[in-house]
């Protein structure tokens, strides 16, 4: 064999090493995310996160996966037989039906604007609620309602600031790796203790304080003038 031969025979395999190499990280740090996700998935619903990944083997979306649970949790069947249904090429607005669920068990009460991730769907919200019933929702709308709740109950987020964040997001995954983090945690920390009722009484009452100390200054003076 020459080494002309040889050469050309053994280019591929050296390309190959690299790029394996890259594939793997790229893997290695997609699953930190993605991993987080199925765990709290597995936390909210109180399944073994193992399920979780075998419906996404499966062929089921990941922002989909909470969307299986939501729907067998209300429906009070298994997961498997929600799954079987989505892969038969129902909709989700049609499994909800089929479950005789109402499309109410989507929304959930914003203070805020929904912004254009969530508006097409709360537009749907604004008819009077004794049409709600009618309402149907695509497949996107569904998903983004249940991770909206699944996040902001998981979690312990006002369901805006889960919208807010999807607005700076591609994902709910991304959003999950942002609200686990460090960072925010501890941003969340201290706006919470912020906010405590301890923290505003100690404010009060350094307010209180101050606005008497300028009265009595004021009363004392005018009385010594008067005398």
């Amino acid at each position: 064999m020459s080494m002309k031969t040889l050469a050309v025979l053994c280019l591929p395999l050296l390309l190959a090493v690299p790029a394996r190499a890259q594939m793997s990280a790229g893997i290695s740090i997609n699953n930190d995310g993605v991993n987080s996700f199925y765990l709290a998935i597995g936390q909210t619903y109180n399944v073994p996160q193992r399920q979780v990944v075998v419906f996404h083997e499966r062929q089921i979306p990941d922002e989909e996966l909470p969307v299986i649970y939501f729907i067998a949790r209300r429906a009070r069947v298994t997961p498997d037989a929600v799954v079987n249904l989505r892969l038969s090429g129902m909709s989700w607005m049609d499994i909800t039906l089929h479950y005789r669920l109402s499309p109410s068990i989507y929304y959930i009460a914003l203070n805020g604007d929904p912004g254009p991730e969530y508006g097409r769907a709360y537009g749907q919200w604004k008819q009077p609620r004794r049409q709600w019933s009618q309402i149907r929702l695509d497949d996107e709308d569904i998903v983004k309602m249940v991770n909206l709740q699944f996040v902001s109950s998981h979690y312990g987020i006002r369901p805006d600031e889960v919208v807010r964040l999807r607005g700076q997001h591609p994902n709910f995954i991304n959003v999950t790796q942002e609200v686990s983090s460090p960072d925010y945690q501890s941003h969340r920390a201290t706006a919470r203790r912020q906010q405590s009722p301890q923290v505003k009484k100690r404010q009060n009452v350094r307010g209180q304080d101050n606005g008497r100390g300028n009265g009595n200054g004021n009363g004392r003076g005018q009385n010594d003038n008067n005398h």
